[in-house]
This record gives structure tokens, C-alpha cells and sequence, in this order.
């Protein structure tokens, strides 16, 4: 779910990130994005409602993008912005979309949802910023087991929730039969 496009515009230099958020296919908006680099002040975007950010990067750096929303499992990628000389004074226009889930019973607590979900650097056969491809199919395999482990567990969790609710309401109902029983002998007794 990962595509990119390039345009060059001639200017000083930087990777201009077009990017949507989504879940399940569908724009996610009000998703805060960090962008933080080593000796770079960090900068925050918010997703749009139509699930669209823009973030400009300086060449010659290695760039963590974090996008968070409460109740979605936070996703990282990595952004290496080296080039060659020769294209360091032009705009690299590039895009991706990122595509986030719900936490589900603390699946955001697994080591396979705290990796980068993808590795952007420059690659001169393509004059763009390409991912790891290997690594990202890698990181969703570890991530969908991760899910799915995690949707089981609510699963689980949520049938003993309402197991428990059944027999709390089970037991107040025999308590109530018992009570009006008692009620009613102790009636009897006085008539």
C-alpha cells in the first residue's frame, strides 16, 4: 500500500512528501505526525479529514515520521533524504499512505508494532525515494500475526466479559426468585 511518483522542479532542494492516512481504505483525519532528526528541532502536521498530510524533509538526513491517534496502533517510518550532489538542488516529490488499525487488547505493546512499517531512502535507478520492500512485507507479516494474536485475545477476553455479566445477572436473578420466595413464605406465615 506503499506507492511512489516523483516530480522535479528545479529550486533548492527537499523531499516534499504528499501522503494519505487510512483504515480499512477509508481517509483517517486529526492524526498527529512527528517528524523528528537527530539535531533538527521536531515538527508536528495533522492529517486532514480526507486523510491527507504534506511534509517537506531536508535532503542529507535521517528522518523518523511518527503517526499517532489515540485508539490506533501508532505506525513509524524511516526516511534516509541522502542524494547524489547532482540532485541536491531540486524538489523530489514523493508519496505514501499509511494504513492504521485499532488497539486492540494492547497490540500496540508488541515489539512487532514498535518497528519502522517502512525504510524510504533514494535510489538512483529510479531518481526517487523507494521503501524496502522486503522489509516492509517482512514488518506487515510480524504486524498481521500480531493482529490477529491480539484480535483472538479480545475475542477471549470479551466472551469472559460477558460470560461474567451473564452470571452476575444469573446470580442477582436467582437472589431476587429467592428474596420474593422468602417474601411470599413470610406472607403466608403472617396470614
Amino acid at each position: 500500500s506503499l506507492t511512489c511518483t516523483t516530480l522535479l522542479a528545479q529550486q533548492g532542494g527537499y523531499v516534499l512528501i504528499n501522503g494519505k492516512v487510512r483504515q480499512d481504505n477509508k481517509p483517517v483525519g486529526g492524526v498527529t505526525i512527528q517528524i523528528s532528526s537527530a539535531g533538527v528541532e521536531s515538527k508536528t502536521v495533522t492529517s486532514k479529514e480526507n486523510g491527507t498530510f504534506i511534509v517537506n524533509l531536508d535532503f542529507h538526513k535521517d528522518y523518523t515520521i511518527t503517526f499517532v491517534k489515540y485508539g490506533l496502533v501508532s505506525k513509524t517510518v524511516e526516511f534516509n533524504t541522502k542524494v547524489p550532489p547532482e540532485e541536491a538542488d531540486i524538489i523530489i516529490q514523493t508519496e505514501f499512505n499509511i494504513d492504521m488499525f485499532n488497539d486492540l487488547a494492547g497490540v500496540s505493546q508488541t515489539s512487532a508494532m514498535n518497528k519502522p512499517v517502512a525504510k524510504f531512502a533514494y535510489s538512483a535507478t529510479y531518481q526517487d525515494f523507494v521503501f524496502d520492500a522486503n522489509y516492509s512485507k517482512q514488518i506487515k507479516s510480524e504486524q498481521d500475526l500480531a493482529r490477529r494474536e491480539a484480535e483472538e485475545k479480545n475475542r477471549l477476553l470479551e466472551r469472559a466479559r460477558l460470560d461474567s455479566l451473564n452470571k452476575v445477572w444469573n446470580d442477582s436473578l436467582v437472589k431476587v426468585k429467592e428474596k420474593e420466595a422468602l417474601l411470599l413464605s413470610q406472607k403466608s406465615e403472617q396470614d
